[in-house]
């Protein structure tokens, strides 16, 4: 009974850890109420380590006098945190002043993220582009009606009656490929960006097989055969441009 009632009081005292005291294994931490810091008691046996990581319970017995200067220091640490929590309510220390460089490095690499999928759907569209025509029924056709439109002056009558006669071969080649506006149930309204950029570069490749090809023509003939707004065709512009093709 005297043992238990001494164990008891033990208890009941702040935690004071003496390093100088070999008796001393180690101490059990808890967060005040108060939020004032860690107070703590001797472990009459047993080494409590709660609320901070560390190893237990285990016989004091076991515990080597490193895990005790590591529980020391922890409990230090967090002693120190309470202290400035405290200061900083008080009014005493400064609130350390946002520093925006982590979220934007943060914000940087994300977007990095987005760009690359853009990039790697592109990537497959340079790979994929127009390899219908390399198979019927388009390959016939192609074969067939590419030499007469090299001729042509691109939107010019003739041209659009050799489109007419193409037919079966052409209606293929739109159903398969979503960077015709033809291959959209509203046209060029259901497509998307990449849609669009696709689009622009094999409209600038075709004016390659016209001996009077000129994509800033197109782009203007364009918006009256797809009907898109003086918005989109700026933007088309802007692209080309941009790019070096016009």
């Amino acid at each position: 009974m005297k043992r238990k009632k001494e164990n008891t009081e033990r208890k009941g005292e702040s935690m004071k850890y003496d390093p100088d005291d070999k008796t001393q294994f180690c101490k059990v931490g808890y967060y005040s109420d108060e939020n004032k810091g860690v107070h703590g008691y001797e472990g009459p046996g047993w080494y409590f380590p709660w609320d901070h990581g560390l190893r237990g319970p285990r016989d004091t017995k076991e515990i080597a006098e490193e895990d005790c200067r590591e529980f020391k220091r922890k409990l230090g640490e967090v002693n120190a945190i309470y202290e400035m929590r405290a200061q900083l309510m008080k009014g005493i220390i400064p609130k350390p002043k946002y520093d925006s460089t982590a979220d934007t490095l943060k914000h940087i690499r994300t977007v990095g993220s987005y760009l690359i999928e853009c990039i790697e759907d592109i990537h497959d569209r340079i790979v994929k582009h127009d390899e219908t025509k390399l198979e019927d029924p388009e390959k016939k056709i192609f074969d067939e009606f590419t030499p007469k439109l090299r001729d042509t002056t691109y939107g010019s009558e003739e041209y659009k009656k050799y489109l007419e006669q193409m037919g079966v071969g052409l209606a293929h080649h739109y159903k398969h490929n979503a960077h015709h506006p033809e291959h959209h149930e509203h046209g060029i309204k259901d497509m998307t960006l990449i849609d669009l950029v696709e689009m622009l570069a094999d409209w600038k490749a075709a004016t390659l097989r016209h001996a009077d090809g000129d994509l800033a023509r197109s782009i203007e003939q364009n918006q009256e055969r797809f009907g898109y707004s003086d918005e989109l065709k700026q933007i088309l512009v802007n692209t080309a441009e941009s790019m070096g093709w016009i």
